[in-house]
């Protein structure tokens, strides 16, 4: 749950300069006779807490326990009809989660985010969802900066006079991704923003693409997890 924004910067603002996007953890509906209500309940939680009357993206952080699922999908498709949530969607789910979700919703997940770089690229699961309109978050896109040294990673930036972090930054991109970078660095978060203006050639791209290698740098929910 986030920590309450101060009342004072509230104040100042009339429109929100950034995007609140806030997920509801699968423990939340482990318990399928009270799914629905505690995922309600954390949607509201949130807003309160958060300080603004709506949230703009509401996750099912994975696809947990399959029982529940489908009422824990509910409660976010009724808040977002109540106005209390501007989209929904998930994230770690894969292609038979989705599939088994949409047995049962009456909303389509509005994003997917998972994780995603050139050493694991999910190619089934981003042509499924390209497929149904969902779009693509990409977590971990630097692969938690366990390649950023790799030799032909280093090559490739050198070529372009880029940083391997904006190489796989732009890379995402091309490929129709939202990237999701994470750096406490200042000049990083400014490299890692200066990824527009410049494109991969097609080469680079397949080269890119080349690198495959079912790298999961985090947790593996989209395998692990019960359909």
């Amino acid at each position: 749950m986030p920590q309450q924004l101060p009342r004072r910067m509230l104040a100042q603002c009339r429109c929100r300069p950034f995007c609140c996007v806030l997920q509801i953890m699968p423990n939340t509906w482990n318990n399928p006779s009270t799914a629905y209500d505690a995922t309600m309940a954390g949607v509201k939680e949130s807003i309160k807490r958060v300080g603004f009357p709506t949230i703009d993206l509401m996750l099912l952080h994975a696809p947990g326990q399959a029982e529940g699922r489908a009422d824990a999908w509910r409660a976010l498709e009724d808040a977002q009809q109540q106005g209390l949530l501007r989209s929904i969607g998930v994230s770690n789910f894969g292609i038979p989660h989705l599939e088994k979700l949409a047995q049962s919703s009456r909303i389509t997940p509005a994003v997917n985010q998972i994780e995603l770089h050139p050493w694991l690229q999910w190619r089934k699961e981003v042509e499924y969802c390209n497929s149904k309109g969902i779009i693509l978050e990409a977590y971990s896109p630097l692969a938690k900066a366990s390649k950023l040294s790799d030799p032909k990673l280093v090559d490739l930036a050198q070529k372009v006079n880029k940083t391997p972090a904006q190489m796989l930054l732009r890379w995402s991109l091309q490929k129709g991704f939202v990237v999701l970078p994470k750096s406490t660095n200042p000049e990083r978060q400014k490299a890692n923003a200066d990824v527009g203006g410049w494109e991969l050639s097609n080469a680079d791209m397949a080269e890119m693409d080349s690198w495959e290698a079912d790298l999961v740098t985090g947790w593996d929910p989209i395998r692990d997890h019960p359909v």
